[in-house]
């Protein structure tokens, strides 16, 4: 009894250093936005806006140099003021000339742009018209400003106008404004697909509201499709899905689908791992590209060209294939007794539109999503079996967590929840508390140890080479220099929603949480192709719909979220907790690349593939929750049938 009681404090410390963890990482993310030049967070203040020169966005990548952008505004002074101070901030340097005379000379250190300049305009000031202007300088961004003089009345904003050239002056627009994309407005909209397609829906909802009346009279018909059937349903469907699609998307079709290809190809021509300065995706961690080169080198020589390449799909196929079979594991190590929450979890992990679609081309992010997944079954496993905890568990741990190391960086972020999982499970064994610290010291020591041997080799020859162990696509230091819009934020970027909901395509660019929808319940991004004449051949009129149903689904996984942290104790014992933990860490990790990286195209849930199972598992309770409310049934198991018909045939291609 008292270990139960130790345990059940540990779980609410667990929580209270979460959330303590959250408020002061919470606390350093707003005196970061302040203060740290690398954060290009632009808010507004004092009156005065943000101001930049109207610009259509472009979907391609900028390359790297310097960008001038001059500002200028004109105001009458009546009496000589006693004082006027202009207050400046550009990002990330300004120059101020009042009536043409130079007045401030922007500083050669950019690092410290967040610091905001003051000019003393008094001395010039006579009374009649003046004019201000000011050139704005920065390297690999938008170069944009922000200004005010409160005793002048001059605050920056939309009566300012901006050049980029100091010959054709427009109206500056405030960088608050959406930056629009147009040609993405000109699809048509989710409410007009919907409206065609309503028909079909109505007919799909039917039926399958139909159904849901039938199980509540007749359970044994729920029966005969125990979970374990439906599993090798929606796998079935998801192998035949894959197997027709792989001949019939384009070749191109995929994010950076070059750069991987050049990357496998290096790597069956020489057996060596490449440099990250090497290629445009040679930053990437190698083991996905091994096992495709030993792929690629089998069936060269014996398919032309355009079939090899068709092939190559077949390791992020059966990665994506995987993730249903381990989300029905994860369910059923969770919910042994629960088939309806197995068959929920099945269904929704297997059928996630991130997973259907980013795993139908080349893409070293399928088998990364799956070795991370496969790391938090076994840390479930862990703690679900604390009381048996043996270090020889550990060892399996260890060793699929170093391949998943090997497969992608972001599995770094698994490592919080497994420590969590092992700190948890060996407090749970008898003995002292110095052989149980010893114990779990022993038990970190051989996952961390084990998965070091297995990846550490590559990062530290990343840290020897160019002085840092983990490598961006975008480091300067690979010396592949380029920025994409917006390339700042603002807090319109990171709270607004809704275009994702009329708008879809490419509706990342707005905001954080329109990409993070639409990137993980569509292909928001249309797989990579800025080029929206080579967009996709998905159906649409499934595709679009399908995100105003997949609002349902959302809706279950804030639930079960919420029903896991209200019951720590308990959600620890199952190992519900850990797939809490797995969410939150990977949606923190999506935020701080989107704030450090002020690129639209950051902004992806499938970065987050290895939480796959987590999310199914919180959807689970989350509709176990809504479906114990008798009349609601019918409705939501009609409603989850709409989306799945939506996800599955919307990337079925014909």
């Amino acid at each position: 009894m008292a270990r139960f009681s130790s345990l059940n404090r540990m779980a609410w410390l667990a929580i209270a250093a979460a959330v303590l963890a959250g408020v002061l990482v919470g606390a350093y993310g707003v005196y970061a936005i302040r203060h740290d030049p690398n954060i290009p967070f632009l808010y507004d203040r004092d009156g005065a806006q943000w101001i930049r020169l109207d610009e259509p966005v472009t979907l391609k990548a900028h390359a790297a140099g310097e960008v001038i952008r001059r500002y200028r505004t004109t105001f009458v002074v009546e009496k000589a003021p006693a004082v006027a101070i202009l207050h400046i901030q550009g990002m990330r340097a300004a120059s101020v000339f009042l009536d043409g005379d130079c007045v401030f000379e922007a500083p050669d250190d950019l690092s410290r742009w967040k610091e905001p300049c003051t000019v003393d305009l008094t001395p010039r000031l006579t009374p009649g018209a003046h004019t201000v202007r000011i050139t704005v300088l920065n390297r690999n961004g938008p170069a944009c400003l922000i200004a005010y003089c409160p005793e002048l009345g001059l605050y920056s904003g939309e009566p300012w106008e901006a050049s980029n050239d100091g010959r054709i002056w427009t109206p500056a627009v405030p960088v608050e404004r959406a930056h629009p994309y147009e040609p993405a407005q000109e699809i048509m909209s989710i409410p007009e697909v919907f409206a065609e397609w309503l028909p079909v829906y109505a007919a799909i909802f039917a039926a399958a509201f139909a159904c849901s009346l039938a199980l509540r009279r007749y359970p044994g018909v729920q029966a005969a499709l125990p979970p374990s059937t439906v599993r090798w349903i929606v796998l079935g469907g998801w192998l035949v899905l894959s197997a027709n699609n792989m001949w019939k998307l384009p070749l191109g079709l995929g994010f950076d689908q070059a750069g991987h290809f050049d990357y496998i190809e290096y790597i069956a021509r020489t057996w060596h791992v490449p440099l990250a300065s090497e290629g445009w995706q040679m930053s990437q961690a190698p083991l996905y590209y091994f096992i495709s080169a030993l792929l690629f080198r089998v069936i060269e020589g014996v398919l032309p060209d355009e079939s090899l390449v068709c092939l190559l799909r077949i390791v992020p196929i059966l990665c994506g294939a995987a993730q249903v079979e381990l989300c029905y594991r994860t369910a059923r190590r969770v919910f042994p007794a629960r088939g309806d929450v197995q068959t929920l979890a099945t269904v929704l992990g297997g059928l996630m539109p991130m997973n259907l679609y980013r795993s139908q081309y080349v893409s070293n992010e399928p088998l990364a999503g799956l070795l991370i997944g496969c790391v938090v079954l076994l840390a479930i496993a862990l703690l679900q079996q604390r009381e048996q905890f043996r270090l020889r568990q550990c060892v399996a741990i260890g060793l699929v967590l170093g391949l998943a190391l090997l497969a992608k960086v972001t599995a770094l972020l698994i490592m919080f929840p497994v420590a969590f999982a092992i700190i948890y499970a060996g407090c749970a064994g008898e003995g002292s508390a110095r052989r149980v610290a010893a114990r779990t010291i022993k038990a970190l020591s051989i996952v961390f140890g084990l998965a070091g041997l297995i990846a550490g080799w590559y990062y530290f020859r990343n840290y020897i080479e160019f002085g840092r162990p983990f490598m961006g696509g975008w480091e300067a230091v690979r010396g592949i220099e380029w920025w994409q819009d917006p390339g700042y934020r603002t807090p319109n970027q990171l709270l607004a929603f809704g275009d994702a909901l009329i708008h879809p395509i490419f509706s990342g660019v707005y905001s954080f949480w329109d990409g993070i929808y639409s990137t993980l319940w569509m292909d928001g991004f249309i797989s990579g192709m800025a080029d929206l004449e080579t967009m996709p051949h998905w159906n649409y009129g499934f595709v679009l719909p399908g995100m105003w149903f997949a609002l349902l689904p959302t809706l279950a996984i804030l639930i079960g979220l919420a029903a896991t942290l209200s019951r720590p104790v308990k959600s620890s014992s199952s190992g519900l907790i850990l797939a809490a933990l797995c969410v939150g860490i990977y949606f923190a990790a999506l935020l701080l690349l989107f704030l450090t990286n002020p690129f639209y195209c950051v902004v992806k849930a499938f970065y987050a593939l290895g939480a796959l199972s987590s999310l199914a598992l919180l959807g689970a309770v989350g509709f176990e929750k809504m479906l114990r409310w008798g009349p609601a049934r019918p409705v939501i198991h009609a409603l989850f049938a709409c989306w799945a018909v939506s996800a599955y045939l919307g990337f079925f291609v014909w």
